[in-house]
């Protein structure tokens, strides 16, 4: 980052800003492991909004029963892709030199699995979900305007092991 002199000038509101090219940037995404959580809402059946935190990478039933997590083209998983514990992404194409696109891979969460298309605004890090599909391959639907993947925080990095990066609160 290119952090501002501490008492020029105008320094708080680079400051507040300066992370936005490091953070925005294909390689912060590529050649990492990120997980946080899926957030989503229903109504039930006494009319009350319930809210639900599950965990990307927690354990996941449907998972393990029908061996998604295993090799792909194998003889316990015969698909030509998997599930993993983790969201990776890598660049699939860039639109302009504003803005780019990421796929991840295949990864759960406790209660579903997905893969996300991400369309990335390098000038002020909005991250737009484009496409959110489960393991089939069927849209994920947000019924009740609920946020996705909220808290995502990156857990390894190309450089370090032990760096950590945070994703904003919530990814829209």
């Amino acid at each position: 980052m290119d952090l501002p002199a501490l008492f020029d000038s105008g320094s708080l509101k680079v400051f507040g800003l300066c992370h936005i090219a490091v953070m925005a940037s294909p390689d912060f995404f590529e050649g990492s492991q990120w997980t946080g959580y899926e957030y989503w809402c229903y109504h039930s059946s006494d009319g009350l909004r319930r809210t639900v935190w599950g965990g990307i990478g927690a354990d996941n039933s449907e998972v393990q029963l029908n061996n998604f997590n295993k090799p792909p083209r194998s003889s316990e998983n015969p698909r030509d892709r998997y599930v993993e514990r983790y969201a990776r992404f890598k660049l699939l194409r860039w639109d302009d030199s504003r803005f780019y696109v990421l796929q991840s891979n295949y990864f759960q969460s406790g209660d579903d699995t997905h893969c996300l298309t991400l369309r990335v605004d390098m000038l002020t890090g909005i991250i737009k979900i484009i496409r959110h599909v489960n393991w089939d391959n069927f849209p994920k639907v947000d019924l009740g305007g609920c946020g996705k993947l909220s808290g995502a925080k990156q857990v390894t990095s190309v450089n370090s092991n032990s760096l950590k990066k945070a994703l904003p609160d919530k990814v829209e």
